[in-house]
């Protein structure tokens, strides 16, 4: 064999080689971010992170409306819970579905008076962390309980109003007057909320 044939197949050999481990490394690496995305899109559906912050108004009483945030938290806590693979992904971690039923259905629409221009935030993936927080911040107030319902399931609640709620009529332009809700309230800031909102007190 010729020295110039010997390093001719060398030459080829060594690219042969070199195309070989390209190909593996190009397989590996789509494997890898493949794997990663597979991974980042369970996780997500295992332990999504939901953010709750409610901001107090500039006003004397600065009230909190709670209707936006509870909702959003009784929304967030059937997401990822079809009952199909979603909801599948999320028990192999911490994933937890809920049901919320608020007693009266009305009290999820409540105004706090929390004279206090501190927001309250919750930062969790699981919505009765994040119902305890808010729960917790009114303690003193007695504006709701959060109860479990140990005759229906393990994961069902109840948001029950508490001591410190009273109702009062409000009409919202064009519409019927409605009972809302307001905790640690006096009749003042009650007056000055309905302002606010541009809703007519009527008692």
């Amino acid at each position: 064999m010729s020295i110039a044939k010997k390093i001719g197949d060398t030459i080829g050999d060594k690219i042969g080689e070199l195309t070989v481990g390209k190909v593996v490394a190009l397989i590996a690496g789509g494997l890898s971010a493949s794997l990663l995305a597979a991974w980042a899109y369970v996780w997500m559906h295992v332990n999504p992170q939901f953010d709750y912050v409610a901001k107090p108004s500039s006003s004397a009483s600065h009230f909190v409306g709670l209707a936006e945030i509870l909702h959003k938290i009784d929304t967030d806590s059937r997401q990822y819970c079809s009952g199909g693979l979603d909801e599948r992904l999320g028990r192999i971690g911490l994933r937890r579905c809920y049901r919320f039923t608020f007693v009266p259905g009305l009290l999820y629409k409540m105004y706090v008076c929390t004279h206090d221009e501190l927001p309250i935030e919750a930062h969790t993936s699981d919505q009765l962390v994040a119902l305890r927080a808010f729960e917790g911040k009114f303690a003193s107030l007695q504006c709701f309980s959060v109860v479990p319902q140990q005759s229906v399931g393990a994961y069902d609640y109840d948001i029950v109003q508490g001591k410190g709620v009273s109702f009062h009529l409000l009409r919202f332009p064009n519409a019927a007057p409605e009972k809302t809700p307001f905790c640690g309230c006096s009749p003042s800031d009650v007056k000055g909320i309905a302002n606010t909102i541009d809703a007519k007190l009527e008692n």
